[in-house]
Protein backbone atom coordinates (compact mmCIF):
# COMPACT_ATOMS: atom_id res chain seq x y z
CA UNK A 1 0.00 0.00 0.00
CA UNK A 2 1.17 3.52 -0.78
CA UNK A 3 0.51 6.69 1.16
CA UNK A 4 -2.38 8.86 -0.10
CA UNK A 5 -1.30 11.53 -2.52
CA UNK A 6 -3.72 14.26 -1.42
CA UNK A 7 -2.22 16.93 0.80
CA UNK A 8 -5.61 17.23 2.53
CA UNK A 9 -5.08 13.90 4.34
CA UNK A 10 -3.80 13.88 7.90
CA UNK A 11 -1.66 10.74 8.14
CA UNK A 12 -1.04 8.76 11.34
CA UNK A 13 2.03 6.50 11.53
CA UNK A 14 1.53 3.58 9.18
CA UNK A 15 -0.28 0.70 10.88
CA UNK A 16 -1.74 2.82 13.69
CA UNK A 17 -4.92 4.73 14.35
CA UNK A 18 -5.22 8.28 15.66
CA UNK A 19 -8.10 10.48 16.69
CA UNK A 20 -6.65 13.33 14.58
CA UNK A 21 -6.06 11.26 11.41
CA UNK A 22 -8.31 11.31 8.32
CA UNK A 23 -7.98 10.36 4.64
CA UNK A 24 -8.18 12.70 1.67
CA UNK A 25 -11.60 13.31 0.19
CA UNK A 26 -12.54 11.07 -2.71
CA UNK A 27 -15.29 9.21 -4.50
CA UNK A 28 -15.73 5.67 -5.75
CA UNK A 29 -13.76 3.96 -2.94
CA UNK A 30 -14.38 0.29 -2.15
CA UNK A 31 -15.67 -0.25 1.41
CA UNK A 32 -16.40 -3.26 3.60
CA UNK A 33 -16.63 -4.26 7.30
CA UNK A 34 -14.67 -6.85 9.25
CA UNK A 35 -16.42 -10.07 10.17
CA UNK A 36 -16.84 -8.99 13.80
CA UNK A 37 -18.05 -5.55 12.81
CA UNK A 38 -15.31 -3.80 14.80
CA UNK A 39 -13.61 -2.23 11.76
CA UNK A 40 -14.73 -0.58 8.51
CA UNK A 41 -12.23 -0.57 5.62
CA UNK A 42 -12.02 1.33 2.38
CA UNK A 43 -9.55 1.29 -0.50
CA UNK A 44 -8.69 3.60 -3.37
CA UNK A 45 -11.16 5.92 -5.08
CA UNK A 46 -10.74 9.14 -7.07
CA UNK A 47 -9.48 12.30 -5.36
CA UNK A 48 -8.38 15.71 -6.68
CA UNK A 49 -4.92 14.19 -7.15
CA UNK A 50 -6.09 11.26 -9.25
CA UNK A 51 -6.87 7.61 -8.61
CA UNK A 52 -5.79 6.42 -5.14
CA UNK A 53 -4.33 3.16 -3.81
CA UNK A 54 -4.36 3.88 -0.07
CA UNK A 55 -6.20 1.71 2.41
CA UNK A 56 -7.84 3.02 5.58
CA UNK A 57 -9.79 1.56 8.49
CA UNK A 58 -12.19 3.13 10.92
CA UNK A 59 -11.34 1.47 14.20
CA UNK A 60 -10.65 1.99 17.87
CA UNK A 61 -7.22 3.32 18.79
CA UNK A 62 -4.63 1.43 20.84
CA UNK A 63 -5.65 1.49 24.50
CA UNK A 64 -9.33 1.31 23.50
CA UNK A 65 -11.95 -1.19 22.49
CA UNK A 66 -15.37 -1.01 20.88
CA UNK A 67 -18.16 0.13 23.15
CA UNK A 68 -20.32 -2.92 23.82
CA UNK A 69 -23.50 -0.86 24.28
CA UNK A 70 -22.88 1.45 21.30
CA UNK A 71 -20.78 -0.24 18.57
CA UNK A 72 -20.33 3.08 16.77
CA UNK A 73 -17.99 4.34 19.49
CA UNK A 74 -14.90 3.33 21.44
CA UNK A 75 -14.13 3.30 25.14
CA UNK A 76 -10.79 3.36 26.94
CA UNK A 77 -9.53 0.13 28.44
CA UNK A 78 -10.48 -0.35 32.09
CA UNK A 79 -8.32 0.51 35.11
CA UNK A 80 -6.26 -2.70 34.91
CA UNK A 81 -6.59 -3.38 31.15
CA UNK A 82 -4.64 -2.46 28.06
CA UNK A 83 -5.06 -2.58 24.29
CA UNK A 84 -1.87 -3.33 22.41
CA UNK A 85 -3.13 -2.79 18.86
CA UNK A 86 -5.67 -0.68 17.00
CA UNK A 87 -8.97 -2.49 16.48
CA UNK A 88 -8.20 -5.05 19.15
CA UNK A 89 -9.82 -5.74 22.47
CA UNK A 90 -8.62 -4.87 25.95
CA UNK A 91 -6.87 -7.50 28.06
CA UNK A 92 -6.23 -7.64 31.79
CA UNK A 93 -2.77 -6.72 32.98
CA UNK A 94 -1.16 -9.53 35.02
CA UNK A 95 -1.07 -9.11 38.80
CA UNK A 96 1.94 -7.11 39.90
CA UNK A 97 1.63 -4.80 36.88
CA UNK A 98 -0.57 -1.92 35.75
CA UNK A 99 -1.33 -0.23 32.40
CA UNK A 100 0.96 2.52 31.21
CA UNK A 101 -0.41 6.05 30.76
CA UNK A 102 -1.80 5.30 27.26
CA UNK A 103 -3.09 1.84 28.23
CA UNK A 104 -1.12 0.28 25.38
CA UNK A 105 0.97 -2.10 27.51
CA UNK A 106 1.50 -3.25 31.09
CA UNK A 107 4.40 -2.15 33.27
CA UNK A 108 5.69 -3.77 36.46
CA UNK A 109 4.75 -2.04 39.68
CA UNK A 110 7.60 0.15 40.95
CA UNK A 111 9.84 -1.16 43.70
CA UNK A 112 7.98 -0.87 46.99
CA UNK A 113 4.55 -1.10 45.33
CA UNK A 114 2.18 -3.99 44.59
CA UNK A 115 -1.07 -4.79 42.78
CA UNK A 116 -3.11 -7.84 43.72
CA UNK A 117 -6.58 -8.98 42.64
CA UNK A 118 -8.32 -6.40 44.85
CA UNK A 119 -6.43 -3.40 43.44
CA UNK A 120 -6.99 -1.27 40.33
CA UNK A 121 -3.48 0.25 40.38
CA UNK A 122 -0.11 -0.24 41.99
CA UNK A 123 -0.11 0.96 45.60
CA UNK A 124 2.89 1.50 47.90
CA UNK A 125 3.58 -0.94 50.72
CA UNK A 126 3.29 0.20 54.33
CA UNK A 127 6.41 1.19 56.25
CA UNK A 128 8.34 -1.83 57.45
CA UNK A 129 7.31 -3.98 54.47
CA UNK A 130 8.62 -4.39 50.94
CA UNK A 131 7.29 -5.66 47.62
CA UNK A 132 8.18 -9.23 46.74
CA UNK A 133 9.54 -10.42 43.41
CA UNK A 134 6.05 -10.80 41.90
CA UNK A 135 4.88 -7.37 43.17
CA UNK A 136 1.62 -8.92 44.41
CA UNK A 137 2.11 -8.84 48.21
CA UNK A 138 3.86 -6.64 50.72
CA UNK A 139 6.29 -8.75 52.72
CA UNK A 140 7.61 -8.23 56.22
CA UNK A 141 10.89 -9.76 57.31
CA UNK A 142 10.48 -12.63 59.75
CA UNK A 143 11.72 -12.01 63.29
CA UNK A 144 14.02 -14.01 65.51
CA UNK A 145 12.41 -15.70 68.51
CA UNK A 146 14.07 -17.38 71.48
CA UNK A 147 12.20 -20.71 71.80
CA UNK A 148 14.28 -22.60 74.36
CA UNK A 149 17.65 -23.52 75.77
CA UNK A 150 20.13 -21.47 77.75
CA UNK A 151 21.69 -18.37 76.23
CA UNK A 152 24.65 -18.48 78.62
CA UNK A 153 28.03 -19.86 77.61
CA UNK A 154 28.75 -23.61 77.92
CA UNK A 155 25.46 -24.79 79.53
CA UNK A 156 25.50 -28.34 80.96
CA UNK A 157 22.14 -29.40 79.48
CA UNK A 158 19.46 -31.59 81.05
CA UNK A 159 19.91 -35.35 80.63
CA UNK A 160 17.21 -36.33 83.15
CA UNK A 161 14.57 -37.53 80.66
CA UNK A 162 16.16 -40.22 78.43
CA UNK A 163 13.92 -41.72 75.76
CA UNK A 164 11.19 -39.07 76.08
CA UNK A 165 10.46 -35.83 74.28
CA UNK A 166 10.24 -33.49 77.24
CA UNK A 167 10.12 -29.68 77.50
CA UNK A 168 12.81 -29.79 80.19
CA UNK A 169 15.25 -31.93 78.19
CA UNK A 170 18.08 -30.05 76.48
CA UNK A 171 21.51 -30.87 75.07
CA UNK A 172 24.61 -29.34 76.56
CA UNK A 173 26.42 -26.53 74.75
CA UNK A 174 28.37 -27.74 71.71
CA UNK A 175 29.45 -27.06 68.15
CA UNK A 176 30.37 -29.12 65.06
CA UNK A 177 27.70 -31.77 65.76
CA UNK A 178 26.56 -34.25 63.13
CA UNK A 179 22.90 -33.63 62.30
CA UNK A 180 20.29 -34.65 59.74
CA UNK A 181 16.52 -34.21 59.28
CA UNK A 182 14.55 -37.33 58.38
CA UNK A 183 11.44 -37.55 56.19
CA UNK A 184 9.11 -37.09 59.18
CA UNK A 185 10.76 -33.78 60.06
CA UNK A 186 12.64 -35.10 63.12
CA UNK A 187 16.11 -33.61 63.50
CA UNK A 188 18.83 -35.98 64.75
CA UNK A 189 22.01 -34.65 66.38
CA UNK A 190 25.06 -36.65 67.45
CA UNK A 191 28.06 -35.54 69.47
CA UNK A 192 30.06 -32.46 68.62
CA UNK A 193 32.75 -30.54 70.45
CA UNK A 194 31.99 -29.26 73.93
CA UNK A 195 31.70 -25.49 74.06
CA UNK A 196 34.90 -23.75 75.07
CA UNK A 197 37.00 -26.94 74.91
CA UNK A 198 38.51 -29.32 72.38
CA UNK A 199 36.76 -32.33 73.96
CA UNK A 200 34.09 -34.30 72.13
CA UNK A 201 30.65 -35.69 72.99
CA UNK A 202 28.97 -38.98 72.04
CA UNK A 203 25.32 -38.38 72.90
CA UNK A 204 22.43 -38.73 70.42
CA UNK A 205 19.49 -36.32 70.52
CA UNK A 206 16.27 -35.96 68.51
CA UNK A 207 14.14 -32.81 68.06
CA UNK A 208 10.48 -33.24 67.02
CA UNK A 209 9.82 -29.58 66.33
CA UNK A 210 8.71 -28.90 69.92
CA UNK A 211 10.96 -30.72 72.40
CA UNK A 212 14.29 -32.53 72.65
CA UNK A 213 14.66 -36.23 73.42
CA UNK A 214 17.86 -37.88 74.67
CA UNK A 215 17.99 -41.05 72.57
CA UNK A 216 21.21 -42.45 74.02
CA UNK A 217 24.49 -41.40 75.57
CA UNK A 218 25.40 -39.11 78.43
CA UNK A 219 27.08 -35.80 79.11
CA UNK A 220 30.50 -37.41 79.63
CA UNK A 221 33.30 -36.14 77.40
CA UNK A 222 35.80 -38.07 75.30
CA UNK A 223 34.16 -41.47 75.69
CA UNK A 224 35.73 -44.33 73.68
CA UNK A 225 33.73 -46.22 71.10
CA UNK A 226 32.08 -49.59 71.47
CA UNK A 227 32.64 -50.59 67.86
CA UNK A 228 32.99 -54.33 67.32
CA UNK A 229 30.88 -55.19 70.35
CA UNK A 230 27.33 -56.56 70.65
CA UNK A 231 26.17 -53.02 71.48
CA UNK A 232 28.12 -50.86 69.05
CA UNK A 233 28.25 -47.14 69.68
CA UNK A 234 30.53 -44.54 68.14
CA UNK A 235 32.96 -42.78 70.39
CA UNK A 236 33.05 -39.05 71.03
CA UNK A 237 33.10 -37.37 67.63
CA UNK A 238 32.87 -33.86 66.15
CA UNK A 239 32.51 -32.61 62.56
CA UNK A 240 31.14 -35.89 61.19
CA UNK A 241 29.06 -35.92 58.00
CA UNK A 242 25.42 -37.03 58.42
CA UNK A 243 22.42 -37.56 56.15
CA UNK A 244 18.88 -39.01 56.57
CA UNK A 245 18.33 -42.72 55.90
CA UNK A 246 15.35 -44.36 54.23
CA UNK A 247 13.89 -45.89 57.41
CA UNK A 248 13.55 -42.55 59.16
CA UNK A 249 16.83 -42.44 61.06
CA UNK A 250 20.15 -41.09 59.80
CA UNK A 251 23.63 -42.16 58.83
CA UNK A 252 26.97 -40.70 59.89
CA UNK A 253 30.52 -41.01 58.61
CA UNK A 254 33.94 -39.94 59.78
CA UNK A 255 34.64 -36.75 61.69
CA UNK A 256 37.20 -35.80 64.30
CA UNK A 257 37.03 -38.65 66.81
CA UNK A 258 38.53 -38.71 70.29
CA UNK A 259 39.75 -42.26 69.72
CA UNK A 260 41.92 -42.95 66.67
CA UNK A 261 40.07 -46.20 66.00
CA UNK A 262 36.90 -44.23 65.28
CA UNK A 263 38.32 -42.25 62.38
CA UNK A 264 36.45 -43.33 59.26
CA UNK A 265 33.71 -45.13 61.20
CA UNK A 266 30.36 -45.38 59.42
CA UNK A 267 27.22 -45.69 61.53
CA UNK A 268 23.51 -46.07 60.83
CA UNK A 269 21.13 -44.79 63.51
CA UNK A 270 17.71 -46.37 63.08
CA UNK A 271 14.53 -44.53 64.03
CA UNK A 272 13.66 -47.26 66.57
CA UNK A 273 16.84 -46.48 68.50
CA UNK A 274 19.08 -49.31 67.22
CA UNK A 275 22.49 -48.60 65.72
CA UNK A 276 24.91 -50.39 63.45
CA UNK A 277 28.50 -49.24 62.98
CA UNK A 278 31.41 -50.30 60.84
CA UNK A 279 34.94 -49.16 61.67
CA UNK A 280 37.04 -48.15 58.65
CA UNK A 281 40.44 -46.88 59.61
Amino acid sequence: MSNPASSSANLPPLGTASKTAYPAGRMGAVTWASADGNMVFFFGGMSDSGSMADMWAITCDVGEQQNTTDPTGCVSCGPVSYGASAGGTCAQCPLGTEPNANRTSCVTCPTGSIRNSSMTSCLPCDNGTFSGMNRTHCIRFKSWGWIGGSVGGNPVGNYSFPGTFDPSASPSGRYASAFAQDKSGTVWMFGGASGGTTHQLSDLWAWNGVNWRLVSGASALDTPSLLGTDSPWPGATASAVAWPSADGGFQMFGGQAYSAVDYGAACVFFSVGAIDCLARN
